[in-house]
């Protein structure tokens, strides 16, 4: 109840919940930790790990708190202390979460804490990358800002809108219907009734309009979370990324707001010859390209973006109405580097690692080759990143010519995945599936976790082990074989059968166990995993050697 005193409220929470009731309750007497440009301009986009070094990576959490407890129960590089509560990094591991910390659960002030926490406790071994997700928060200083209340609010992606007579009004459309949450507000309410040990009934609007709008307020942790992440990074020879690196996105950096407001000035050929529109030069156009380079420049811009929002937090016009990178709302070139496509008059996609993903409905796509070839030059060898489901595990792609190594790692519609017969090479139709549905309101994660550990071997090199539970319950492991002349049963994964199913690692059969240093134990363990989707929907089944080799 209202006024309760710390003491009592943390008796009524679970156990896990007690550490952040303590620290919500303790949060007015404090000095917020405020992050300012000196602070950012410190990191660095690029690092090199010792050899033995274990880097654990996970992504898209979306605010699912649950699923984000399953990972930190089996991940084997972060835990949650049992005396504080805090979630804490293991000796000789490093961690890279990959973007979305919010939107489809009724965890995002947990989630975002944590990992926040996680990285100020941990500076040089944790990771944050930014997703679209993220950065469209930034949308919330304006638009739910009394001051814009008389404005025709606009989207340029959305066609028709209402007209909004409060904030809360605004805030409980624009989570639905331009931002991909529909469940948000409500998901808001019942966190803060958790945290504060009340009836969600005795939540106001106007308080979860609050939450929101003070998240993105310099104390705020979305905006300590944006501070901290990176649109990309690299540790050895992985990139992080959200989505997907490709031709068109490959070395571009949006302009600065004061590039930008120079190119507006000088018409459409400017636009066009500094990189923002469709028929802009390639990386492999650029001379001298690199992808350190590449990835200070995209640091910069993310850093030259949030301190305009900084210095004029005050700004009352609303970027959504017409978009752009030429738009005079500070954090315009962030947040449409953020958005899946320009607004009218091109209407193109973004040239992006946010949005942009490595799969066409639903199957996995190799990158093109000199793409491959411009990161293997600087010696990329792995890419990491999330964004598009896929299924209940991680997928990964062998590139070919190469031993470039895509994994995506998103699992965030596992509710979706099916059980298909092991001896029908023929994935069933969607109209096979009683109450299937692409996406839906409520929670689609299901029961799955997964990690993906990348061990330094000696010549800085990373070996690649994913493991988790599958949504159906069963345990699944993946080693991935370095080079593409490598062999053994470790060979398949990452590989697609002549009947179009991609190979995900093996399922254990029950009572059997692995070595998660080496990954012996798999092959004699249990059958394949083998995947098949359509658009959010996947299709799992599992096979004995026998059958797979039929396929290949």
């Amino acid at each position: 109840p209202r006024g309760a005193s710390p003491t009592a409220v943390m008796r009524k929470l679970p156990s896990h919940c007690i550490t952040l009731a303590s620290r919500y309750a303790k949060a007015p007497s404090r000095t917020p930790r405020i992050h300012r440009l000196s602070t950012w301009a410190k990191s660095s986009v690029t690092k090199r790990a010792e050899p033995g070094t274990v880097i654990g990576y996970m992504t898209d959490v979306e605010g699912n708190y649950d699923f984000w407890e399953r990972y930190v129960d089996m991940s084997r590089v972060v835990y949650r202390c049992k005396v504080s509560g805090d979630v804490k990094l293991r000796e000789g591991c490093e961690f890279v979460f990959g973007g979305d910390s919010v939107d489809r659960g009724p965890g995002d002030l947990r989630v975002q804490r944590e990992l926040v926490d996680l990285k100020e406790r941990y500076p040089d071994r944790v990771h944050l990358i930014l997703g679209n997700r993220d950065i469209n928060k930034l949308r919330f200083i304006t638009e739910l800002n009394a001051s814009t209340q008389s404005q025709n609010l606009g989207f340029y992606w959305v066609k028709n809108h209402p007209y909004f007579n409060s904030p809360v009004e605004r805030l409980k459309w624009i989570l639905p219907n331009t931002m991909g949450c529909p469940e948000s507000f409500n998901y808001r309410r019942q966190e803060l009734a958790l945290l504060s040990n009340q009836d969600p009934s005795d939540i106001s609007d106007e308080e979860v309009l609050k939450s929101f709008k003070n998240a993105v307020e310099p104390e705020g942790y979305h905006w300590r979370y944006l501070s901290l992440g990176h649109l990309a990074f690299s540790l050895n020879d992985i990139l992080f990324i959200h989505g997907a690196v490709c031709s068109h996105s490959l070395g571009f950096v949006p302009p600065s707001f004061k590039q930008a407001r120079d190119m507006k000035s000088k018409g459409p050929a400017a636009s066009v010859k500094s990189g923002v529109a469709p028929r802009s030069p390639r990386f492999s156009e650029i001379p001298e390209f690199s992808v350190p380079d590449w990835l200070e420049r995209l640091e910069a811009f993310k850093q030259s973006e949030l301190k305009h929002i900084e210095d004029e937090r005050e700004f009352n016009t609303n970027w959504s109405a017409t978009g752009g990178y030429f738009n005079d709302v500070p954090g315009a070139r962030l947040m449409q580097y953020g958005m899946g496509r320009l607004p009218p008059p091109e209407r193109q996609r973004t040239r992006s690692v946010v949005y942009n993903d490595f799969t066409h409905n639903g199957s996995l796509k190799d990158p093109d080759l000199q793409v491959c070839e411009a990161l293997y030059k600087d010696g990329i060898r792995r890419i990491a990143s999330g964004h598009r489901p896929h299924g209940d595990a991680p997928l990964f792609l062998r590139c070919r010519s190469t031993d470039l190594t895509i994994t995506t790692a998103d699992t965030s519609y596992s509710k979706n995945t099916q059980i298909a017969p092991p001896n029908n090479p023929s994935a069933p139709s969607l109209a096979e599936v009683p109450n299937f549905q692409r996406g839906g309101i409520g929670d689609q994660r299901g029961n799955c976790a997964s990690e993906v550990l990348y061990t330094v071997g000696e010549d800085g090199k990373t070996t690649i082990i994913a493991h988790g539970k599958l949504n159906c319950g069963s345990t699944v492991i993946a080693r991935v074989s370095q080079g593409p002349e490598s062999c053994g049963d470790d060979f398949w994964v990452g590989r697609r059968t002549k009947t179009g199913w991609w190979i995900k690692g093996r399922v254990l059969a029950g009572g059997v166990s692995a070595d998660w240093d080496t990954g012996d134990g798999v092959a004699a363990g249990g059958n394949w995993l083998l995947t098949q989707s359509t658009g959010f929907y996947v299709w799992n089944r599992i096979v004995d050697s026998s059958v797979l080799s039929k396929e290949m």
